[in-house]
This record gives C-alpha cells, sequence and structure tokens, in this order.
C-alpha cells in the first residue's frame, strides 16, 4: 500500500501547494484565494434588479484581494502599475473571477479602475454582472463605437471608510458579436491605442485574458501592460504546462510580477496570513499597505469620479 502510495505521489503532476506555482514561475507569491462557495457563485453570475458585483464576498475572500493589491504595491515599488494583465495556463484556474475581484477591490479603496474583458472567445463577465453583452471590446477594435460608449459601470458596496459613499467599477466586456479573428483584434495598433488612452484616463486597468497554454491571442499583450500576474488553481494545474507556460512567457519578455493561488482548502489558509480575523467587527484598522490604492494613493483620500475613456 505504501508503494502504491509513493508511486501515485511520483507521478502525479498536479500542483498541490501554492509553494509550487512559486517554485515553479520563480516569482513571489501574491496571495492566497480560499476555496470559496461565495467565489464559485459570483462566478457563475446571476440576474439582479440593480447592477451590483452580486453578493458581498464573506470578509476572509474580501481580505484575501485587498492583501494581493498591497503586495502588488511592495512588492514592485519601483515600478508603476497602470496596466495589469491577469493570465492563466487553463481553463477554469479562476483568472476571470481574480480579475474581477481585484479590480473591484482597488475601486472600493478609491481607485478609478477598468476593468477590460480581452476574452474575445469565451466572454462571461457580462453574465457575471449582470451588464449588457455589447457593445465591448470588439467594437471599439474595429472602430463602430467609442471607448466612452462602449463602457459600462457598476455599483460597488460602500466603501469601509465612508458607507455614505459608493464607489463604481467601469467595465468593458468583449462585445455581443464575437469575432473571427481575435488574435489580430488584440495585435492591432486599435488595441494598443486603447490601451494608452485607458492607461491616461483611469488609475488601474485589469486586462482579463484567454489561457495563454490554450490559445495564442493574449500574447500581443504581454509586452505592451506594465505587469502580468498568474494565477494557478491549487490541486488542478498541471506541473509540466506551468513549467512550458513559464519558459514561453521568459523568452517573451514578459513583465511578470508573482502568482496567485486559487482553490486552496480555506482551513489551511492560516499559515499564508488569512487567518480568517475580520478587521471590520473586531473595529481594527487593516494591516499596512491593505488601505493603499494600486496607484499609490491612500484610500482615506476623496473618491475620484467614475472617469470614461
Amino acid at each position: 500500500g505504501l508503494g502504491v502510495a509513493f508511486l501515485l505521489e511520483r507521478f502525479d503532476r498536479r500542483i498541490r501547494e501554492p509553494e509550487d506555482l512559486q517554485a515553479i514561475y520563480g516569482l513571489p507569491l501574491l496571495g492566497v484565494i480560499p476555496e470559496s462557495a461565495a467565489l464559485s457563485r459570483s462566478g457563475r453570475g446571476k440576474r439582479a434588479s440593480k447592477k451590483k458585483t452580486n453578493e458581498a464576498l464573506p470578509p476572509s475572500e474580501e481580505e484575501a484581494f485587498h492583501l494581493i493589491r498591497a503586495h502588488l504595491r511592495y512588492f514592485n515599488v519601483d515600478r508603476e502599475l497602470r496596466t495589469l494583465l491577469v493570465a492563466s495556463a487553463a481553463p477554469g484556474d479562476g483568472k476571470t473571477t481574480v480579475a474581477r475581484h481585484l479590480a473591484s477591490a482597488a475601486a472600493k479603496m478609491g481607485s478609478v479602475v477598468l476593468l477590460v474583458e480581452a476574452d474575445l472567445r469565451h466572454p462571461t463577465l457580462a453574465q457575471q454582472l449582470d451588464l449588457r453583452s455589447g457593445p465591448g471590446l470588439s467594437d471599439v477594435l474595429i472602430g463602430a463605437v467609442s471607448l466612452r460608449s462602449a463602457t459600462q459601470v457598476i455599483d460597488l458596496d460602500s466603501s469601509a471608510l465612508d458607507r455614505s459613499r459608493t464607489r463604481a467599477l467601469d467595465v468593458l466586456v468583449a462585445g455581443a458579436a464575437l469575432p473571427p479573428n481575435p488574435g489580430e483584434l488584440i495585435e492591432s495598433h486599435a488595441m494598443e491605442a486603447l490601451l494608452e488612452r485607458a492607461k491616461s484616463t483611469y488609475d488601474l486597468v485589469v486586462i482579463d485574458t484567454p489561457p495563454l497554454a490554450a490559445v495564442s491571442d493574449a500574447f500581443p499583450l504581454l509586452r505592451k501592460v506594465d505587469g502580468v500576474i498568474i494565477v494557478g488553481r491549487v490541486g488542478r494545474n498541471r506541473r509540466d504546462v506551468a513549467e512550458r507556460l513559464h519558459e514561453t512567457l521568459t523568452g517573451a519578455g514578459a513583465p511578470l510580477l508573482g502568482v496567485i493561488a486559487n482553490g486552496f482548502k480555506a482551513g489551511r489558509l492560516g499559515s499564508y496570513g488569512y487567518g480568517g480575523y475580520d478587521y471590520a467587527d473586531a473595529g481594527a484598522e487593516r494591516p499596512p499597505g491593505a488601505g493603499v490604492s494600486a496607484n499609490g494613493a491612500s484610500s482615506s483620500e476623496e473618491p475620484v469620479p467614475t472617469a470614461k475613456g
């Protein structure tokens, strides 16, 4: 029995621990997202009468994304992060959920944020956020509409610092009519111009992409953004796939920032700084850095009105 268990462990190529992701990619571990029913529901989306990001996340999940924001800031003190690409090796890793909630966390702290869905093959954000499926990114890139008219706004929960003020997040979905040439559109000068315009308008632009090991659509974006973070699902991702992706990303000169381990068992989060402590209920301040916006501004600043590109 011990021999069989040893052989199964030896030939099991799945990534088991967050440290495995860190070692394979040679990058800092930016955060660990717990396995969560609330996050699973938010990924499926649901119909609502008002434009909200569905139900509020439990405190531990919410804090995980605030800590990722803080780590991004303090692990990269010498570079300005205005455009952030969220990628993964395979479908189902949770990169769209991470991109969405990371953008929401930044917007809730007062940053002006645009969430861009650059997955023009299998878009899901419109359904998740109960938004119109179009017009979207594909329509902007072919010149049918402007960025301003294609951007939709969702209201977020009130700020934790001032419950009387409501934050907002700007979202550019993929579009209703999916193009036959998604790779060409993403690689076009129109996409580069859109990123430059968004970068000049927003404090932070978070870009959700198709899985890098499945299709090549997002590779032209790797050199056009300020930073790339890799999302991997613990217990599901294969080491060989992650290793090949790391070689590809390194060879492409992508500005890699760190990795996020998704789907980790909640009971084991204590060793990664996620002990389930509820700062709001305890009346305590957030840990240092958790209240700093993605562009370096303090969360105590007055909220900036939502801008349109």
